[in-house]
């Protein structure tokens, strides 16, 4: 299995699984120096897939992935960074980082015009099921 085929096996559990309405999955480029959008669901996949995330950026998704931690934030109210994807209707918001190597190789974001999209339960299950994913991206990703 490829990278591309192990985000696609990622996007269609999510819809799947978890009913997750709205996320985007991206992968560090091979010069190191960008994310590129792999994989969207419930948005734009268009206009997500010509947008940059340059890695040294001040990006919001380059910011939290230099932090290198996984971040939920519901509501986005309490939390100042958040503030432009209010004014998309987003309510909650969720950052899970893969780091392979002390780098972030690859992130995936949740979010949704719903304050708590994820349960307790839900949250665990996912958790687990990208622990088990983030094993096998390493073996793909790591050469």
């Amino acid at each position: 299995m490829n990278a591309q085929e192990m985000l696609d096996l990622i996007k269609e559990f999510s819809d799947r699984m978890f009913d997750l309405p709205h996320f985007v999955i991206a992968i560090l480029s091979g010069d190191n120096k960008k994310y590129d959008i792999r994989a969207v669901s419930g948005c734009d996949e268009t206009f997500l897939r010509r947008t940059e995330i340059e890695v040294d950026s001040n990006q919001l998704m380059a910011v939290l992935a230099r932090d290198k931690k996984p971040i939920f934030i519901s509501p986005l109210a309490q939390d100042p960074r958040f503030d432009k994807l209010r004014y998309l209707s987003i309510k909650s918001f969720l950052f899970i980082p893969f780091v392979i190597q002390d780098r972030v190789m690859v992130f995936y974001v949740l979010y949704s015009n719903e304050m708590d999209f994820l349960d307790q339960e839900k949250f665990s299950n996912f958790q687990i099921f990208f622990n088990q994913i983030a094993i096998g991206l390493q073996k793909i990703l790591v050469v």
